[in-house]
């Protein structure tokens, strides 16, 4: 939730019906902010969670538990 929060790409509520009931009358009345959010939110997706930044993230997390093993070891 915070990711989408903090893309602009969505709104994050308490799990009750009133503040959801809340949030979706607050989306139902502004066209432009439901807009804006879809827009977010697609940019958000494409940037962060596609299958290439998802591999690089990945690929990441492996450089960072395999190097320091091969530089102790002296493969690398």
């Amino acid at each position: 939730a915070q990711d989408v929060v903090s893309a602009g790409a969505g709104l994050a509520v308490a799990p009750d019906a009133g503040s959801i009931a809340a949030a979706l009358r607050r989306l139902l009345a502004d066209k432009s902010a439901r807009a804006a959010m879809g827009a977010n939110a697609l940019n958000l997706a494409r940037h962060k969670y596609s299958a290439r930044a998802m591999g690089e993230g990945l690929l990441g997390l492996y450089e960072g538990l395999v190097l320091p093993i091969s530089h102790r070891n002296g493969v690398i």
